[in-house]
Order: C-alpha cells, then sequence, then structure tokens
C-alpha cells in the first residue's frame, strides 16, 4: 500500500513553470510613477486605507508618518512596493 501512495503523491522537488503575469507599458509606467515618492506625498498602505505623509525618500526606503488611533505621531519606514500614492504634495508655485 505504501507503494500505490508513494506513486500518488506529486514530487516536491519537481519543477512547476511560475504564472505569467502580463502587463502593459501603460501599467508598468503608473507603477513605476506611483513608486518615485517624494516628501509631502500622501501614501497608504496596499493592504491599509490608512492615510501617511512621505517624511523622507532616500535609501530605498520610504519614511511615513501619521497618527494612530490614539492621535499619537507614528513614523516607520517602508519599503516603496508596500505603498500606493494617494496624491502628490501640493504645488509650491504661488
Amino acid at each position: 500500500m505504501a507503494r500505490a501512495l508513494a506513486g500518488a503523491v506529486s514530487d516536491p522537488g519537481a519543477s512547476h513553470p511560475e504564472p505569467r503575469i502580463e502587463t502593459t507599458g501603460t501599467l508598468a509606467a503608473q507603477s513605476s510613477a506611483a513608486r518615485s515618492f517624494a516628501v509631502g506625498d500622501i501614501v497608504r498602505l496596499n493592504s491599509d486605507r490608512v492615510h501617511m505623509t512621505v517624511r523622507a525618500a532616500d535609501s530605498g526606503k520610504i519614511g511615513c508618518q501619521w497618527h494612530n488611533a490614539d492621535d499619537d505621531l507614528v513614523e516607520f519606514d517602508f519599503d516603496p512596493r508596500e505603498l500606493t500614492l494617494v496624491r502628490r504634495r501640493a504645488s509650491e508655485a504661488s
């Protein structure tokens, strides 16, 4: 019986092709633009709705700050791939 089961179980080391994800040039451009954040931009985590302000954008990390439910100021550095642009900072033209 052990032999019958061994043949029925797939080999975990077997190579399986990775799924292909097609992107259009427009989607790739939007994705690239959204990942170049500037100080003052409003962003959110891809998995959350809380808006955060970009306070630093260097060294491959994006420093953000926001107020939590207790109105405490919270700061954290994120990988830019974890963030979605909500809106660009207001222009300084007067």
